[in-house]
Order: structure tokens, then C-alpha cells, then sequence
């Protein structure tokens, strides 16, 4: 708890509200005394005033409270957790499309494929220009895999995601246009709806980062949930003994005020405000996607290398199962003149049924 990034951030409220439940708590023994010692006893309030319930509308706030407080909180969770999905999303496309390229793109006979080495490289991009993006951070010296030339070329521009994309779709054509690319417009059609996925989910990424909780509502939750707790020390007076009223304070401001101060941080999953946290991991996403793209480059070095040396070639879409022809011979008599042969039952190889 004394490590707590929430705690840290409600502090300075909740030392207010501790400080005036304890003022609160002094007056409530002092004020006896002072009446006393100034005759202050015959000056008595209006009877309306003596019968007042202050629980009352104090029961009838918190109800109110609650709802915003559970609103906002859901609103907030709803946006990260669109956030995680969008990031699963990426690094699924980025897995499918990688497969795609190394299953279907073939192999030159002086070595790998080129457009396949430009299409890994490319997609180990998208991630970081991705993050980026959605961060508001632009730092070229992340992008380790791209030369001098390319990380210039990014540098130049002002949504990364997209020329990544546009960059991959032309890598892709050009597996297309290579005449020796075996069934190269049903892969150019695969791997470029691929792209096409990871360039929707730039705007829905966009959408989250862009349109927060509306301010005029969480406005609107902090400042009644500040005037709650300014008269809860009043109100626990009348239920609880004086030295009791300033730990309740803390304790139930510190529930309330957690509780909204969560629903801010996690509002941002990526982390694009400097004052709010980067909840989601969004750098180790990047690196287990740097690892898969390695692996998935490997297997395929393997496979072909196995091929290699055990002479065999990768199947095609004409090397389908055939069945022998069967040997008819039209020499053989007909017994029956029915059209059927006569002759002794045919038996399968080493004996009867």
C-alpha cells in the first residue's frame, strides 16, 4: 500500500480531508467549553433548525454517488479493454501475415526470397510505429531492423503506421508482378487483406487515444465527490464517537477517491498523457512480435533445408492424390452375354476374404 501509484496520486486529497476531520473533531470538544466560558448557551437556533436530519439528503447524494462513480469507472475499463483486444488483434495479423509470406512465397534458387526479407522487416516495423503513434512519441533509433535510408524516410512523415502499411502493400505487389510466383494472385489477395486489417485497426486505435470520457462528466463526478466528503466528517459526528470520525474519514475517502483516480488512469491505456501511466505493456507487445517474426524466419529456413537435402519439393496445388488407372482387358470373353465376365472371382492379394 505505501508503494501505491493510486495512493500517491490521492494523497494530497486525502491529507485535506484528514486535516478537516480532525478540526472538525477538536471543535466538537472545544465548542462546549467555549459556550460555557462565554455564555453562549441562551443563545439558542431556530427550532427549524433543531430538527433537522443532515443524514438525510447525505443518504440520498451517496445513491447518486455511487452511480457516477460506477459509471465512470465502467466507461473506463471499456476503453482499456478495447485497447487490449486491439493490441491482440495486431499481433495476430502480424503473426497470420508473416505465415502467409513464408508458407506461400517462394523460394529463388541463388537464395531467400527478397520481397520476403523486405516483408519481415517491414512487419517487425509496424508494431514500434504503431506504439508510437498511438503515444505520441516518435523516436527512429527504435527501429533497429530498418537502414539509415528507410528510418529517414519514416522520419519525414507524419503517420507512421500508414506508410508502414503502404510500404508492406507494395512489398506485396511486388510478389505479384514476379512471373515465377507460383499462384501469385491468390497470395497477393491473402496477404494483402492482411494489410488492409492492420491499416482499420490504426483508426481504431486513433479513436481511443482521441476521444477521452467526456470532460464536463468527469468534471462533474470529481467536484461532488469532493463536497461529499467535505461534510462527511459532520455527519459522522452524529453517528460516531469524536475520536472515531477522522480514521473513518480517511478510510472512506481513500475507497472513494481510489476509486475515481482508477477510473483516470486506466481512461488512457497507451499512456498518451504525460501525468497518466502507461497501463498497457505496450513495449513488450512490440518484442514478442520481434521474437515471432525470428521464429516463424527460422522454421521456414529449416523447412527448406530439410527439403534440400532429402531431395523433396514443396507440394503444389497439381500434386493431388491420383488413382492408378485400372488395367481393363477387353480380351476376355463374355460367358453370359449379359456384358459381365464369368470367369473365375477375381482375390485380393494373399488369400481370401
Amino acid at each position: 500500500l505505501p508503494g501505491s501509484q493510486v495512493l500517491s496520486r490521492v494523497s494530497s486529497h486525502l491529507a485535506f480531508n484528514g486535516g478537516w476531520a480532525v478540526l472538525v473533531t477538536v471543535a466538537a470538544y472545544v465548542w462546549p467549553q467555549v459556550s460555557f466560558v462565554f455564555n453562549l448557551e441562551s443563545i439558542a437556533p431556530p427550532t427549524v433548525f433543531m430538527n433537522l436530519d443532515l443524514i438525510v439528503p447525505f443518504e440520498l447524494s451517496g445513491g447518486i454517488l455511487g452511480i457516477l462513480l460506477a459509471f465512470r469507472t465502467g466507461q473506463s475499463y471499456d476503453r482499456f479493454w478495447e485497447g487490449r483486444t486491439l493490441w491482440a488483434r495486431v499481433i495476430g495479423r502480424v503473426r497470420s501475415l508473416a505465415r502467409a509470406g513464408a508458407v506461400y512465397v517462394d523460394r529463388q534458387e541463388n537464395g531467400e526470397n527478397e520481397s520476403l526479407r523486405m516483408l519481415n522487416m517491414w512487419l517487425s516495423s509496424y508494431p514500434i510505429a504503431l506504439r508510437q503513434h498511438l503515444t505520441g512519441e516518435r523516436d527512429m533509433t527504435e527501429f533497429v531492423q530498418l537502414d539509415a535510408q528507410d528510418r529517414l524516410l519514416l522520419e519525414e512523415t507524419d503517420n507512421l503506421p500508414i506508410t508502414v502499411c503502404l510500404i508492406l502493400s507494395e512489398v506485396i505487389n511486388e510478389i505479384k508482378l514476379n512471373k515465377e510466383q507460383s499462384a501469385k494472385d491468390l497470395v497477393w489477395w491473402q496477404m494483402e487483406n492482411f494489410v488492409h486489417e492492420l491499416l482499420q485497426l490504426v483508426g481504431e486505435g486513433e479513436a481511443i487515444a482521441g476521444t477521452p470520457v467526456p470532460l464536463a462528466y468527469s468534471r462533474h463526478t470529481s467536484r461532488l465527490l469532493s463536497v461529499w466528503t467535505f461534510f462527511m466528517p459532520i455527519i459522522l459526528l452524529q453517528k460516531l464517537p469524536p475520536l472515531l470520525v477522522p480514521p473513518a474519514t480517511l478510510l472512506i475517502s481513500w475507497m472513494l477517491l481510489a476509486t475515481e483516480e482508477i477510473g483516470h488512469i486506466i481512461e488512457e491505456p497507451f499512456g498518451i498523457h504525460d501525468d497518466r501511466p502507461q497501463i498497457l505493456p505496450l513495449k513488450r507487445y512490440c518484442d514478442v512480435v520481434e521474437k515471432d517474426l525470428g521464429q516463424i524466419a527460422t522454421t521456414r529456413s529449416w523447412i527448406g533445408t530439410r527439403q534440400a537435402v532429402l531431395g523433396q519439393k514443396p507440394p503444389t496445388l497439381d500434386s493431388g492424390l491420383q488413382m492408378d488407372p485400372i488395367d481393363e482387358d477387353t480380351s476376355k470373353p463374355d460367358d453370359g452375354g449379359d456384358g459381365y465376365y464369368n470367369g473365375p472371382e477375381m482375390m485380393p492379394p494373399g488369400g481370401g476374404m
